[in-house]
Parts: C-alpha cells; structure tokens; sequence
C-alpha cells in the first residue's frame, strides 16, 4: 500500500511515496509566479507502472490545486521517455499547455476549473431525474485518482455518503459519483445524446 508524506524544507515542499518503510518516489514542489511548480517528479524505476508517479501527482493536486500548479513535461536527468507519453498522462491528470515563454521546454499548468454552486448542482440533477426522458446532465468530474473527465449522465437518485446514482449515456450499468467530486454541470437535452428508440446502432 503506498502512501504520501508531505514535507516542507526551506522552500521546498518534498512529497515522497513510500511502501512499508521503503521511498518508491518523491517530487519538488516550489512556489512560482501565481501557484507552485513541480521541479522534480521521480519514480525508481523498479517501481514504475504501479501507479506510484499518479500517487504523488494526485497528493500535489490536493494539496496546491487551489492555485495554479505547473512543470515541464520532460524526463528526469536526460532518463529514456517519450515526452509526448509523459505530456498526455499529465493531460490526463488535467494539464494544459500553458502560453507562458520561459525559452525552455513546453510548460503544462494545471488550473482547477470553478467549482459550480452546490445548491445549483443538486437543482439541475432534480431536474433532469424527473424527466429523464427529455433532459440529461453533462458533468465535469474529478475521479478518486485525480482525473479529471467529462461524462454526460441520466441521474437516477441521490443515494447515501453524498453519492448520485446515474447512467453514463452510451454506457449499460449505472453508476455512483461522489457529489463534491462534480466540478461542473450542464443542463443538455437528452434527444441530443441519448439515442431513440428503435434505431439500430
């Protein structure tokens, strides 16, 4: 079992992931301009494809996704990857490339989108669970391993642990979403997403 240990040093926040006594990987983070930036990301290599590097990238954007969280996506000391892989598993944990010109490598930021009001997002899903057959709900949502997707649903219910009980549209069995982890929400009409009766697909 992995877990993060969080330390401030000088002006260096080290995140280090450890399992049963043994560090698997660590990463720097330091502020920078309007957020912090992830100087340093690392994982042993006998540790990789474990999920440890996603482990201490999730503990990070939990810990500074209130503000503006950048890096480069690029390799450790020169080591054998392929940029555009790291870059599209940064994007998948919601980074963007960002515009900013340092005359270095490609920067990627990481900004939380506005959470939408509470009170809102339960209205708009009571409004499409009572006709679900003319109104659907496109949600942004933050998964448990800080992944953020965008998923449009047939809510079902509100069901207990502050869960919503839904159907993702193109998809069989319902599922459950944590209501805190829905970022953003959009009234759409389900004719534009749910497919008719009697079509063949």
């Amino acid at each position: 079992m992995n877990r993060c240990k969080i330390e401030s040093r000088s002006n260096v926040v080290v995140v280090d992931a450890i399992r049963d006594g043994d560090l698997l990987g660590f990463a720097h983070v330091v502020p920078w301009r309007d957020g912090v930036f992830v100087c340093r990301l690392q994982v042993k290599i006998e540790h990789r494809r474990q999920r440890v590097g996603t482990e201490i990238m999730r503990c990070i954007l939990t810990e500074h996704g209130d503000r503006p969280i950048y890096l480069h996506p690029a390799p450790f000391n020169g080591e054998p990857m392929d940029t555009n892989q790291l870059t599209a598993w940064y994007q998948r944990l919601g980074f963007e490339p960002c515009p900013l010109d340092v005359g270095t490598a490609p920067i990627l930021r990481y900004q939380e989108p506005e959470r939408m009001d509470r009170s809102q997002l339960r209205h708009l899903l009571v409004e499409a669970m009572a006709d679900p057959d003319h109104k659907a709900v496109t949600i942004t949502y933050r998964s448990k391993q800080h992944v953020l997707t965008t998923r449009t649903i047939s809510p079902i219910r509100f069901e207990p642990a502050g869960t919503v009980l839904a159907t993702c549209c193109g998809r069989g069995e319902p599922r459950k979403f944590t209501f805190d982890q829905i970022i953003t929400a959009e009234k759409r009409d389900a004719s534009d997403v749910l497919m008719p009766e009697g079509v063949d697909s």
